[in-house]
């Protein structure tokens, strides 16, 4: 609904006022620590740069650990504990990318870090949704904040290269790293190109279509799989780099520069065309009238070309003011987008030779000489700027703890221009979105264990939150949510949140240019069969907002008996009303729903489907997610700071973030990262000291190390109403959006790893339960049987500089590491049957996971 233009006015003099009034209140004096005679009072700092707050983690990894992943970078790191960052809270229960802070500070985008090498890193905490509210998100993402070590340098180069059991394409990447990270500035920069080659159809023995048996090639072939791709053939090339100064203390500058350059290009199959051969032609070799069905292969197969060249800047600026920290990020992207496709060749002339007998259609050159019609083009040009300030700090104190109160303002400018020509038809969109927004959000800590009259219930805290958004094509939208948090015992928090908060499509689902995309695998439910058809995919201007509520419970739980165990419980309640979506799979249920995007023959054969995101009326759905991490060392491990200093679960100092405090226990210093140097410079393996991090600080093995992380979710219902008049889908009971089928019941994510004297080894894997897909209520139509997957992927590494005397017969070898990736150990991929016991061929392995299991070799070396 849009607004007047006295109501535009009075929201933007509203969130303006809420900026200004964002000037941080002055904190009052801390209490005397005035204690009853025979008190004991412990007071600590926390580590600098944590995150400051009583919520404890769902997990920390120290030094010691993250030397044991193997990972290359942070981007590595990051996907080596996907079960501890991912949030349920998401949609499908996956959730989106997690909130990335570095040294407990706000950061512009994950492209500031994002090429760090793990060495640099002291220290990993992850922290549930709710800590997101203090740095100006909504609680609806997990934290995960890098904490980095005071002095490092390194320079790193990795060349990997890699290949399917089954062969038919490689992937090749290089990659230099350059990093120095100094009391008062931090630089990075990162060079990476990687190549792949073209997968064709005829490598993986894809079958086609019985509708291509029609057309032959001229030497009477029907199978032109080596003309269509699997997987295209790309390159890209990208150079990221980030600059950070400190000001003054407790203020710094970042800067970061980004440009990405990437093509793709694809083959399409054949040129096709029925050409009519007349009985009075004097080529005629029936006597009657003959149409000839053929493929041509000149000029050359159809193909398809991308190009995207994506530029980006972003700024960040951290200080104290009075008290309070600000923080203030830009981001800025621009983003050109095109793709070219060759349609079909120009036949008119070639028919009319035919029929007026002055050609030979049977010769062997027959068709040589062919021209494609002019090209189907898309171009997009797309521009965002994002800038963020928050405010956060202590308003005043109540018996429980401080007040914290975090203060958002921003402004969002989109804009999207695109072009499309299909068919000799142009058609253009220019969409245009500012988005003008505010937000407050608090938390009060009502009482803190055994102090006070109720101390003996615990740590009790409550949080709310509420936000408005002015966008200017959609209108006001609202964010809200409320909180509660109780610790009984230490170790043990239960949490309840509700969030509600209304969305916008994104302006690409609104404005994308339309691409026409011919010969596509599809399974047609109303027939039973695999055909190939088209698809049309774009953008969609009569998509309207979203309204989501959800409703989320948890425990934490960390046995004080059983170190560095986490216990997570969850439970999720999500309740979407308009919520837009990419077009769903076309079972009998979907039709019915979207009559007008399909288009069948007078037979009813299925010809087209027009792909443009939908809004579902009504999405419900409710899980359980259940999981435990768990990490260790194997033998005796080093003691104290040292190379490895940094400390792990349970050598946290007390007070320090990552826990409820011990009783009394009064943290105090300013905001996070306010005081407190943690464990030293250069703390954890692989870091520097004095000397600046480089190889003259690896002395001595890295601890051995052991770890695991599992979680399971348990979807107890998941259903979608389209349209208010038609059938409720039961996504866990046979109806279907996906080309996977349902909603799997069961799924679980593991992650763990073992690492002693310089060789590592990690697995990572995903299990997902059988679904179906139904599809009765066509006369003919068959259901789907989709079964359960599972995914292994192993990965194999060494450090050769504790590998006993090599590094000292081959010095080139000092700072290396050679890593061998086994994707998808088990070769599993969805099996797929109809109710006859056929595999449909649009569900062929070979579409479903054209690489199958697949080979990589990598060396790494820093200097």
């Amino acid at each position: 609904m849009r607004l007047s233009r006295v109501q535009n006015y009075r929201l933007t003099v509203s969130l303006f006022a809420l900026f200004s009034v964002s000037t941080p209140i002055a904190a009052q004096d801390a209490p005397n620590d005035e204690t009853k005679s025979g008190e004991i009072v412990v007071t600590a700092s926390r580590i600098k740069g944590s995150v400051e707050t009583d919520v404890p983690p769902v997990e920390e990894i120290d030094a010691k650990d993250i030397a044991s992943y193997g990972a290359s970078s942070l981007t590595d790191l990051i996907a080596a504990v996907a079960p501890q960052t991912g949030s349920g809270r998401g949609r499908g229960g996956g959730g989106g990318q997690p909130v990335i802070l570095l040294n407990g500070q706000r950061i512009s985008g994950f492209r500031e870090l994002r090429d760090l090498p793990p060495e640099a890193v002291k220290r990993v905490q992850i922290f549930p949704e709710e800590v997101a509210l203090k740095y100006g998100y909504k609680p609806d993402q997990r934290v995960i904040n890098f904490i980095l070590k005071d002095n490092f340098a390194s320079y790193s180069g990795e060349v990997e290269t890699g290949a399917p059991q089954n062969g038919g394409f490689r992937t090749r990447q290089i990659e230099s790293t350059l990093t120095r990270i100094g009391a008062n500035s931090r630089l990075n920069l990162n060079i990476e190109y990687e190549t792949a080659t073209r997968l064709t159809e005829d490598e993986r023995g894809i079958i086609a279509s019985p509708a291509s048996a029609f057309f032959t090639t001229a030497d009477g072939n029907s199978d032109i799989g080596a003309y269509r791709s699997l997987l295209p053939q790309t390159e890209r090339f990208d150079v990221n780099g980030t600059w950070s100064k400190a000001l003054a203390p407790q203020t710094t500058l970042a800067l970061n520069a980004n440009y990405k350059l990437e093509g793709n290009r694809s083959l399409l199959g054949l040129s096709s065309a029925s050409i009519l051969v007349p009985a009075s032609s004097p080529f005629s070799r029936s006597g009657t009238d003959v149409t000839l069905n053929r493929y041509f292969n000149t000029p050359r197969a159809l193909e398809r070309k991308g190009t995207t060249g994506t530029a980006q800047f972003g700024l960040s600026f951290n200080t104290l003011v009075g008290g309070w920290r600000m923080a203030f990020t830009g981001d800025y992207a621009s983003i050109d987008s095109k793709v070219v496709s060759t349609r079909n060749a120009y036949f008119s002339a070639l028919r009319a030779d035919v029929l007026a007998g002055n050609l030979n259609p049977y010769v062997a050159n027959f068709g040589s000489g062919l021209l494609f019609l002019a090209t189907d083009q898309t171009d997009s040009l797309s521009h965002m700027l994002n800038v963020l300030n928050t405010f956060s700090g202590s308003v005043f104190r109540l018996p429980g703890g401080e007040v914290q109160m975090t203060l958002r303002t921003g402004f969002t400018r989109q804009t999207l221009d695109s072009v499309s020509q299909r068919s000799g038809i142009t058609s253009s969109a220019a969409l245009t979105r500012n988005n003008l927004n505010g937000a407050v959000s608090i938390e009060l800590p009502v009482i803190e264990r055994g102090v006070g009259a109720l101390g003996f219930l615990g740590d009790i805290a409550v949080n709310g939150n509420y936000g408005l958004s002015d966008l200017s094509d959609f209108g006001r939208l609202t964010e809200y949510g409320a909180g509660i948090r109780w610790s009984p015992v230490k170790g043990v928090s239960l949490q309840a949140s509700l969030i509600g908060d209304e969305n916008a499509p994104s302006i690409g689902q609104l404005g994308n240019p339309n691409l026409l995309t011919p010969s596509v695998a599809y399974y047609d439910f109303a027939t039973g069969q695999s055909i190939f058809i088209n698809t049309i995919s774009g953008g969609n201007q009569a998509l309207i907002g979203e309204k989501r509520r959800d409703l989320k419970l948890s425990l934490n739980w960390s046995p004080a008996k059983i170190q560095s165990l986490g216990i997570q419980i969850e439970y999720f309640k999500n309740n979407s009303r308009n919520t837009s979506s990419s077009f769903p799979l076309l079972t009998p249920e979907i039709e019915a729903a979207f009559a007008g995007r399909v288009t069948r023959d007078a037979n009813g054969r299925l010809l087209s489907i027009d792909q443009r995101p939908v809004n579902f009326d009504r999405e419900r759905s409710q899980r359980i997610r259940t999981g435990f991490n768990m990490s260790g060392g194997i033998g005796k491990q080093p003691q104290g700071g040292g190379m490895f200093g940094g400390g792990g679960r349970g050598g946290t100092p007390p007070g320090a973030v990552g826990g409820a405090p011990p009783q009394s226990t009064r943290p105090q210093g300013g905001p996070a990262g306010a005081s407190g140097r943690g464990s030293g410079r250069g703390g954890g393996y692989g870091g520097g000291g004095p000397g600046g991090g480089g190889l003259g600080a690896l002395t001595g093995a890295p601890p051995s190390r052991w770890q695991i992380a599992l979680t399971h979710t348990y979807r107890i219902e998941q259903e979608i109403l389209i349209r208010e008049g038609v059938p409720v889908l039961d996504l866990l009971n046979g109806s279907a959006i996906s080309n996977l089928g349902g909603a799997p019941r069961h799924e679980v994510e593991l992650s763990g790893g073992i690492f002693a004297k310089g060789i590592g080894i990690r697995a990572t894997g995903n299990y997902r339960s059988a679904t179906t897909a139904n599809g009765t209520g066509f006369p003919g139509s068959s259901d789907l049987k989709f079964n359960d997957l599972t995914t292994l992927n192993l990965r194999f590494f060494v450090s050769l500089d504790n590998r006993g005397s090599l590094t000292k017969k081959l010095p080139f070898l000092k700072g290396s590491r050679i890593a061998f990736d086994i994707q998808n150990v088990l070769n599993d991929v969805i099996d797929v049957r109809d109710q006859n016991g056929l595999v449909p061929l649009g569900y062929q392995p070979g579409y479903l996971d054209p690489r199958g299991r697949f080979f990589e070799m990598s060396f790494r070396k820093r200097f």
